[in-house]
């Protein structure tokens, strides 16, 4: 693993926009975008972390069907170049969907899917490549604040795949 000996200063500067609206009451967005210097912090070789240029891309939706129905979808880009070359040193892609129904006031399910890829080159980095699809689901029975019982599984696709977890869960709050 490389290790470093010194600190070197590093000029972090970015440049971008955010934009965010909620012009319908059902439906709020943002969008931001952001260029600009960083250094690669996982270089290869053990040297000093060379400079770079990132690029950052954000977006996210939250959609409200119904008042118990919502969902929120977003996906985040970032992408990692050698300052002197032009080499790509990574990229990350993750998409993400959020999807929560309020049955009643005291039962509630909630179901999420993740996908995320990270690309390398390898002689320009020590991170490795990864590929991951996650999917987790929950059913929240909550009686009172402090009081529930929660049942949920989760399942990552990745290359090591641990199969599907399930799970339960009980809290409860005592009062004097």
């Amino acid at each position: 693993m490389p290790t470093v000996d010194r600190i070197v200063d590093t000029v972090i500067d970015r440049y971008g926009a955010n934009f965010s609206s909620s012009w319908f009451s059902r439906i709020v967005g943002s969008a931001t975008f952001f260029v600009g210097n960083a250094a690669n912090l996982t270089p290869a070789a053990a040297i000093l972390p060379p400079a770079g240029r990132i690029a950052d891309a954000t977006a996210t939706a939250s959609i409200r069907f119904s008042r118990s129905l919502t969902t929120d979808w977003s996906y985040l880009f970032d992408r990692l170049t050698d300052a002197a070359t032009g080499a790509l040193v990574y990229s990350n892609t993750i998409v993400r969907l959020r999807v929560g129904d309020q049955f009643t006031r005291v039962l509630s399910l909630r179901a999420i899917v993740q996908y995320n890829r990270l690309s390398v080159d390898a002689r320009e980095t020590s991170l490795g490549p990864q590929r991951n699809a996650n999917y987790d689901i929950l059913l929240t029975y909550l009686t009172s604040p402090g009081t529930a019982l929660y049942v949920g599984a989760n399942s990552n696709f990745a290359p090591a795949n641990t199969g599907w977890q399930l799970f339960t869960k009980m809290s409860y709050l005592l009062r004097r």
